[in-house]
């Protein structure tokens, strides 16, 4: 990654560790493996996107209050990071969105009582959920 300089290692490990699991989950998933793979990349993609747009706004941030920087200068540059990070956010939030109604189409398709497929809708909420963190 291109960026890593700007990423602090304890964040960008959380992250990892966040993907990680999201791969893990996707393993168990009943799904294509083709659109598994655009999932992780989705998720994978707007995590990293949203850490690294939120630390060059803490950056940006602490320059302005440390005096080495002054807002009329930053300020266009803290607000485009601010909405990214944003971005990233609505990226991880349609993606649950999806694979839940992805898992919800599978219950109704199941003939059994769906409750794998439900334990896995539960999985998938606290897996997302822990995304956006």
């Amino acid at each position: 990654m291109g960026l890593d300089f700007l990423m602090d290692s304890k964040r960008r490990q959380a992250i990892e560790e966040k993907i990680t699991d999201f791969k893990e989950f996707l393993d168990s998933f009943p799904a294509e493996e083709q659109l598994k793979r655009i999932w992780l990349e989705i998720y994978s993609n707007s995590a990293m996107d949203r850490l690294v747009a939120l630390e060059v706004r803490n950056d940006l941030i602490k320059k302005i209050f440390d005096g080495t920087e002054n807002y009329e200068a930053t300020g266009n540059q803290l607000s485009k990071f601010m909405e990214r990070a944003n971005d990233c956010q609505n990226h991880l939030e349609k993606l649950s969105e999806h694979i839940i109604k992805y898992i919800e189409k599978a219950v109704d398709a199941s003939e059994e009582d769906g409750s794998d497929l439900m334990d896995l809708m539960q999985q998938s909420k606290s897996i997302l959920r822990d995304a956006t963190k």
